[in-house]
């Protein structure tokens, strides 16, 4: 990160104090080539972060009108090729672009996609969660009913599953 002044030459500036979520995607890969372990834990921990406090928000805002649409897209889970990780990994996200949308918060919706950015090379570690249709089910039961904080520890459920994952998968290689 450079900044330039007119007259005034450049200078370098931290990029924790400046940058924005846009630099996870770079940053979660070390000079290496190979994954950033202390980065992805962060990634993690923030996906988990983000998806609580989204979902709680969405429920509050509009649990009956996001379950309506969460469902339609539960079906289409329901219905998946459990092996079929594009489409479920599709599926998945649907989801979570319905429930940042009804979270009416920008902020969140755009934290969302730069997610999606970073997540994409761990898409394969994501199978458990992918494959768990049940707790996607559970989220949407508990959404339509309204209760945020009841929402919030629904969806830290499934989302817990595919960053244990990653972070298992991580360590593992890291000790080989």
């Amino acid at each position: 990160m450079v900044e330039t002044r007119r007259g005034g030459g450049a200078r370098i500036l931290g990029f924790r104090e400046t940058g924005g979520l846009d630099l996870l995607e770079v940053l979660a890969v070390n000079s290496e080539g190979s994954p950033n372990f202390a980065t992805i834990s962060d990634i993690v921990e923030w996906r988990e972060d983000l998806g609580l406090t989204m979902t709680c928000r969405a429920t509050l805002r509009c649990g009956e009108k996001l379950a309506a649409r969460f469902d339609k897209v539960i079906n289409e889970v329901w219905e998946a090729d459990t092996e079929n990780l594009a489409l479920l990994q599709e599926l998945s996200l649907s989801c979570w672009d319905e429930i940042a949308n009804a979270s009416n918060n920008l902020a969140y919706r755009l934290a969302l996609n730069s997610f999606k950015a970073v997540y994409e090379p761990f898409r394969s570690l994501m199978k458990a969660t992918l494959q768990n249709t049940q707790k996607c089910q559970n989220l949407a039961d508990v959404i339509r009913c309204g209760g945020g904080d009841k929402a919030a520890l629904s969806a830290r459920s499934l989302v817990s599953i595919g960053g244990e994952k990653v972070l298992s998968s991580m360590n593992k290689k890291e000790e080989v």
